[in-house]
């Protein structure tokens, strides 16, 4: 028992104490207008998913020019550009430390794409509280559009996670695409010929990881540079991004983490992965279907 108390001052030592702080953000009446009307024009709201996925601008980053911007403003801050920083995991343990201008750089970068996650995260919440009465069951999976790469087993497991979402059970849901998505995105290269796979020296065959897909020149020729940068972030950056997927995956993903405005932006991730087919029959590969 003395062992356990020491154990336990020990880790709450180690363990920095977090405080919450929050602001207001307003997003643009431009972009709501936008969602409004894409919402309208729909001629059911699976289909006014499937638009929001492809809508100009909401998932894209461009990281580069971000990295840019960072650096501009930190060489104009020399104090600012040295002071070292710590990111955290809500668990405690160290992400990334920034001990220089180039680490400050990627830094101010990350929080340059959160801030654009806060904006899509405002606006995807209000496009719940006018559409959330409407969902059903199979709204989310309607939304995948009978795309032709998607295996049989794999829609059912994303049907499963569309009921759940439907019944407010974001957890469960949230669970499910956020590792359903690298099998969808693999999918999609595998058509387009990209073999996505590992051989060990042995000669053993791995299935290429979401850490390796999304950065490879055929996803991001395919889906382009700028959403696989936000894809990075939000599901599978362990020191400055998200991280969603390998906290969903290694189990280290909170409850309050999976709220529904974010589990509905993993959904829109791997829909916009079916806005597209490739195949030696289609001439148009790659193009949006």
């Amino acid at each position: 028992e003395a062992c356990r108390l020491r154990l336990s001052e020990a880790v709450k030592s180690a363990v920095p104490e977090f405080k919450a702080v929050s602001g207001k953000l307003d997003v643009p009446a431009e972009l709501i207008s936008q969602v409004e009307i894409l919402v309208q024009a729909a001629p059911d709201i699976s289909t006014a998913i499937r638009h929001l996925a492809v809508l100009p601008g909401l998932l894209e980053v461009d990281i580069g020019q971000l990295r840019q911007g960072a650096r501009e403003q930190l060489q104009e801050t020399p104090f600012l550009a040295l002071i070292p920083s710590t990111n955290y995991h809500p668990d405690g343990k160290v992400t990334h430390r920034s001990r220089d201008f180039e680490e400050n750089v990627e830094r101010w970068a990350s929080i340059s794409v959160s801030f654009h996650l806060a904006l899509v995260e405002g606006l995807l919440r209000h496009f719940l509280i006018h559409t959330e009465a409407q969902f059903e069951d199979e709204t989310l999976v309607a939304a995948l559009a009978d795309w032709p790469h998607l295996p049989g087993h794999r829609r059912d497991l994303l049907a499963v996670a569309s009921e759940r979402f439907a019944k407010r059970d974001w957890v469960s849901s949230g669970c499910i695409v956020a590792l359903a998505y690298e099998a969808v995105l693999r999918d999609l290269l595998r058509a387009a010929d990209y073999p996505a796979l590992k051989v060990e020296p042995d000669g053993v065959q791995m299935d290429e990881t979401l850490n390796s897909l999304v950065r490879t020149d055929a996803a991001r020729e395919i889906l382009g540079r700028e959403h696989c940068d936000l894809v990075t972030h939000v599901l599978c950056d362990p020191a400055l991004g998200w991280n969603l997927r390998n906290d969903v995956a290694h189990g280290t993903v909170r409850p309050e983490t999976l709220t529904p405005t974010r589990v509905l932006l993993v959904w829109l991730l791997l829909i916009r992965v079916t806005c597209f087919v490739a195949g030696p029959s289609a001439e148009d590969a790659g193009s949006p279907s």
